[in-house]
C-alpha cells in the first residue's frame, strides 16, 4: 500500500498486473490515477485480457490526462521498461 499522506505526494509510477478482465484498469483506474497525480500508469497484460498488447504505459500531461507512450520509456524518472522471457 502506498498512503499519500505519509509520503506527501502521489507515486511517480503505478504498475498493474492483469489477472482477469473486471479490474477496471483502462477505465476507472487510468481516471482514479490520472486524477490523484501519478506521472506513470503502466498496464502489464501478460495473458491479453485487456488488449492485444503486454504492456501499456500512460504519461500524464500537463492536464492531467494521460496519454499512451508507444516506447517503454519513463522520462524524468531514469527508468525505461522492457519485457523478457
Amino acid at each position: 500500500s502506498y498512503m499519500i499522506w505519509e509520503f506527501g505526494k502521489p507515486p511517480d509510477i503505478v504498475i498493474e498486473i492483469v489477472s482477469n478482465e473486471f479490474g477496471g484498469e483502462l477505465d476507472e483506474k487510468l481516471d482514479r490515477y490520472a486524477r490523484v497525480g501519478v506521472d506513470y500508469y503502466v498496464v502489464f497484460d501478460p495473458e491479453n485480457f485487456l488488449s492485444e498488447e503486454v504492456l501499456l504505459i500512460h504519461q500524464r500531461n500537463a492536464e492531467g490526462v494521460y496519454r499512451r507512450r508507444e516506447d517503454f520509456r519513463l522520462p524524468g524518472t531514469g527508468l525505461n521498461l522492457t519485457l523478457w522471457r
